[in-house]
């Protein structure tokens, strides 16, 4: 199928969700190759699902012994990978359990639930996100969103008044390139006791803004 033919077959049948750009058949290592046999550099990685690159060659290897062995089993019963990819994680991270789900939105449901419940007990219920972020699509990590969109548009406002009444809303911060924590919501940042590992973690938020600005500063593509 040529790319105005997918494109066409795709506005019939799937909700516009989305808004996406190109229509894409194969991929190998960094590059990826449109239905019309266009070469493009692919610099999002699936949204970093693919950081080995495309098609890399021990995957597809992975993919095909296991699709031959067991495809899926669902939750109800336990399968030899699962315990061995947490066990993975967990010795090269911080440890603990892991919460498997299917999406980026359940994962942040998943931690709004477990910090409200380790703060519900010390009256610390407020959730702080990012201006500009993004969060989800589900009623709770829309109204996290720091975009304008969601948080002035009356179209949301069914969600945010549902999500205000169950946990009281998202309060919004942001940081400069520099690092800098600006505070346009007014939150009282002196009530809040941080521990030694999440005064590291914003420290290293800190650097990794920094980095990035630096990186894109050395990096500018000329439009000439």
């Amino acid at each position: 199928m040529k790319s105005t033919e997918i494109i066409d077959l795709h506005k019939k049948y799937v909700m516009p969700t989305y808004a996406p750009g190109l229509v894409l058949v194969k991929g190998n290592g960094s590059k990826v190759w449109d239905a019309d046999g266009k070469e493009y550099l692919d610099f999002l990685a699936g949204i970093a699902v693919l950081n080995v690159g495309h098609c890399h060659a021990a995957v597809v290897k992975a993919v095909q012994e296991q699709a031959g062995k067991l495809v899926h089993v669902s939750n109800l019963y336990y399968n030899e990978n699962q315990p061995q990819l947490a066990q993975a994680l967990a010795e090269r991270s911080m440890g603990g359990k892991c919460f498997f789900c299917n999406s980026g939105a359940e994962a942040n449901e998943g931690l709004i639930k477990l910090a409200r419940l380790w703060g519900s007990a010390k009256g610390k219920y407020e959730v702080i996100t990012m201006k500009n972020s993004f969060h989800g699509r589900t009623l709770a990590t829309l109204t996290a969103t720091g975009q304008d969109v969601y948080i002035n548009d009356e179209k949301f406002e069914l969600g945010r008044n549902f999500c205000t009444k169950i946990w009281n809303a998202a309060r919004f911060m942001q940081m400069n390139a520099t690092g800098e924590v600006i505070n346009p919501d007014g939150i009282d940042f002196s009530k809040m006791t941080l521990s030694p590992d999440d005064q590291h973690i914003l420290a290293k938020l800190g650097e990794a803004v920094r980095n990035t600005e630096d990186n894109l500063a050395r990096h500018r593509f000329n439009d000439a």
